[in-house]
């Protein structure tokens, strides 16, 4: 069993120092099946846990302050634009995302981050709907991270 199966069963796993597991498990779920699995799963979540902890200590906030600003907007633009693709951590999403320009852009990305194409972000913020609410584009993430679903269409409902 590994984090993203866990998360999509509304499982949250955190680590405990370096060798300790902690799980909080929904108790319409909680069974003593699943209590098993994620004994035997234990060294695998840790070390995926470990490698997002490793990840959030790397990739550290350059703009201070909750929203996205104008120069950091320009940035993101210009750095898909010259490299092909930029390494983002988003606070709403409390994740790792990736923008990418094209398709050879994408495979370097390393793992980890979740892809978004320019043309998944248009669909998502097109001008002519509504913002979207936090609660929306965390599903259409973990639809993304989880089932590697790509974005073609999109309701806020």
């Amino acid at each position: 069993m590994t984090l993203n199966e866990l998360m999509a069963r509304g499982v949250v796993v955190s680590l405990i120092g370096h060798d300790r597991l902690k799980a909080s498990v929904p108790p319409d779920i909680a069974t003593p099946e699943l209590r098993e699995e994620i004994l035997e799963s234990k060294p695998q979540l840790i070390e995926e846990l470990k490698k997002v902890h490793s990840l959030r200590n790397r990739y550290r906030h350059v703009y201070p302050g909750g929203e996205a600003g104008t120069t950091e907007l320009e940035e993101i633009a210009r750095r898909v634009e010259e490299e092909g693709y930029v390494l983002l951590r988003s606070t709403l999403l409390d994740d790792f995302v990736a923008f990418y320009k094209t398709e050879a852009d994408r495979e370097r990305i390393p793992a980890g981050f979740v892809p978004y194409s320019d043309s998944e972000l248009q669909i998502l913020f097109r001008e002519d709907d509504p913002e979207w609410s936090a609660e929306g584009l965390r599903r259409v993430h973990m639809a993304k991270k989880i089932a590697g679903f790509t974005v073609t269409d999109v309701h806020d409902e």
